[in-house]
């Protein structure tokens, strides 16, 4: 049995011009965004019959038998570079976000887990005292009690998933349980909006010390598919002619996935001012 998949036929730039539609020989298609294959749909069925067994290898994971009736993965080549674009970010580098890459929602509770992002991210780059060591030790990538911390502070007032005052909320009271503001020496407290986001976004990431800021993802305004109604933490910004974009964490496995801002909606920032 062998499975055929050498060569990409077409590179077309789809809108936004992030989003590149790629057309395999053999037949079917895949999806690029910034040389990340986000989408697969094969006319080949990836079945490989192993002892008389049949084993399914999934649509990224195709494989070709060779002479010595060996399975190897099918080499791809495309006669057409994808390449990012070259973009020029404005905020915080994505290494940054990269300890918390693992800190991933897997039981629709992303509202808590981009506050958990926030706090350790500022803990770890602007004040270390905003979160205790017993929480989140400094630097160390570990969020586990922190996020446990979030879901018992943020409650849900939707009938599903989590609206920008919600985590605000949530957030105010976990510095108010914890006495922060008084282990600070000033005040400090999360804000929402339900507005559009880039004014906000843009000044908090433009400022000397840039600070990230939570962001919601909408369906009805075009997130895709695996995002639909969802929060994110944009920590950087770029802007292409009418075009511009966030740099996230994603709380899905990706520290640094970028995401159009025309889908967003509605953000909670953290604001300083004196007791």
């Amino acid at each position: 049995m062998t499975l055929t998949l050498d060569y990409i036929s077409h590179v077309i730039t789809l809108t936004p011009s992030i989003f590149k539609l790629v057309l395999f020989n053999t037949g079917g298609y895949g999806v690029y965004c910034f040389n990340t294959l986000i989408e697969a749909d094969y006319s080949l069925t990836p079945i490989i019959k192993e002892d008389d067994i049949l084993v399914y290898k999934g649509p990224l994971q195709l494989y070709i038998q060779d002479d010595n009736k060996e399975l190897r993965p099918i080499k791809f080549e495309t006669n057409s570079p994808i390449i990012e674009p070259n973009y020029e970010w404005i905020g915080i580098d994505s290494e940054r976000f990269l300890p918390y890459r693992k800190w991933i929602n897997k039981d629709g509770t992303c509202g808590m887990y981009t506050a958990a992002v926030l706090l350790a991210y500022y803990k770890d780059y602007i004040e270390q005292n905003i979160v205790t060591e017993s929480l989140y030790p400094y630097q160390s990538g570990n969020g586990e009690r922190l996020i446990m911390a979030m879901k018992v502070y943020i409650k849900s007032l939707a009938i599903r998933g989590t609206i920008a005052y919600d985590i605000s909320f949530g957030i105010n009271r976990f510095f108010r349980d914890y006495q922060t503001n008084s282990k600070l020496g000033y005040k400090i407290k999360a804000i929402s909006n339900i507005s559009a986001t880039f004014g906000i976004v843009s000044t908090r990431l433009s400022s000397k010390i840039p600070k990230p800021v939570i962001v919601g993802l909408y369906s009805w305004l075009g997130s895709p598919k695996n995002y639909k109604n969802h929060w994110v933490v944009a920590y950087a910004y770029c802007e292409d002619g009418d075009n511009r974009y966030y740099k996230v964490h994603d709380n899905h496995g990706r520290h640094s996935a970028i995401v159009n801002v025309s889908w967003t909606i509605g953000s909670i920032r953290l604001s300083r001012a004196m007791l």
